[in-house]
């Protein structure tokens, strides 16, 4: 056998030797890599927050957003900021969420989350870490306060015997509150025209104006509190607990079931338990102080404190809803417009 060199020998060594400082070098910055990544979650926030808001500026979205932006300042002592990713009905916004580093440095208000029954988007709501809920908004049926119609019997009466006639107005083509208004005439036979608007306050001057019969939006406290409209029906999943007297569609049997119009705060997927815990407990806190309950009594809507757990439970309950109604109400409606 050809013994091996000297020089050869050598070599091997010192090219073992190179390998094994080269791999425990590898292994001493990773274990430092993961020891940072902690000790960041442990201190988080170190940073400024930001919060995108996914709807037009002045809607009831931005104002809770903001709210609570304010009160997460006092809270974890660094600046949140509320930046405006408007856009699709809230796409813009969780298209670009579910793309950031899930740090919790950068989140994104939301309501609706399941915009895959309805757009060709690339997402689905596995994508995203379920932070805090923040809110909740009724959508109640309305009309003028001078109307004939004094309940649902009274106005489904008028559009039975007058097909066509009828006008009603929605914050937009296609979402799950105009599912239920579709959902609400289709299950009576009723032929009924929508009329879509941008916004909730387009639909309340159209019905003021007389331009539509009715309206379903969450922006109806003001108008009502100066006797302009009427409620006749809640179209959402909850009756308002400051109107009980006004009974789901789901209640009176027109409808299975109405959508759970749910604010929150969401982020990317795998954020840390510990900064999704932090938040939470934060965003609870100033969802129960009275100056946000004020402040969002003003607006007609409730403060909604939940867990992350149970904010994800109801998203992904109103995902296989949506699932279930979508193919029986949307195309429909879709076509008539």
């Amino acid at each position: 056998m050809k013994k091996v060199g000297k020089g050869y020998y050598s070599l091997f060594v010192g090219v073992m030797f190179l390998i094994v400082v080269l791999l425990m070098a590898s292994c001493s910055d990773s274990n430092n890599t993961e020891e940072t990544e902690v000790e960041a979650d442990e201190d988080f926030p170190e940073k400024t927050i930001n919060i995108y808001s996914p709807y037009s500026p002045g809607g009831y979205a931005d104002i809770i957003t903001r709210a609570v932006a304010e009160g997460l300042e006092d809270e974890l002592g660094v600046n949140v900021n509320v930046s405006d990713e408007s856009g699709g009905g809230g796409i813009v916004a969780m298209t670009d969420i579910v793309n950031q580093e899930p740090d919790g440095y950068t989140l994104s208000a939301a309501t609706d989350i399941s915009h895959m029954h309805f757009e060709d988007v690339d997402y689905e709501v596995d994508d995203f870490t379920y932070i805090a809920t923040t809110a909740y908004a009724h959508h109640p049926v309305m009309v003028r306060e001078d109307s004939d119609w004094d309940d649902m019997d009274d106005l489904l009466e008028y559009a039975k015997d007058n097909p066509g006639s009828l006008k009603w107005g929605s914050g937009g083509i296609v979402n799950p509150v105009v599912l239920a208004g579709r959902e609400l005439f289709a299950e009576q036979d009723i032929e009924a025209e929508q009329v879509p608007y941008d916004g909730g306050s387009e639909v309340l001057s159209a019905l003021l104006s007389g331009d539509i019969d009715v309206g379903i939006i969450a922006d109806f406290k003001s108008a009502l509190d100066a006797g302009d409209i009427k409620l006749l029906a809640e179209s959402s999943q909850e009756e308002d607990p400051n109107y009980p007297e006004v009974k789901t569609l789901s209640e009176e049997g027109y409808i299975d079931e109405g959508p759970p119009t749910v604010y929150g705060l969401v982020g990317p997927k795998d954020i840390p338990d510990n900064v999704v815990e932090l938040i939470n407990e934060k965003v609870n806190e100033i969802l129960e102080s009275e100056d946000f309950e004020k402040q969002m009594d003003d607006i007609g809507v409730e403060a909604y404190p939940k867990s992350p757990e149970e904010y994800q439970e109801i998203i992904f309950e109103e995902d296989k809803r949506l699932a279930e109604v979508v193919p029986k109400y949307s195309e429909e409606g879709d076509d008539e417009e």
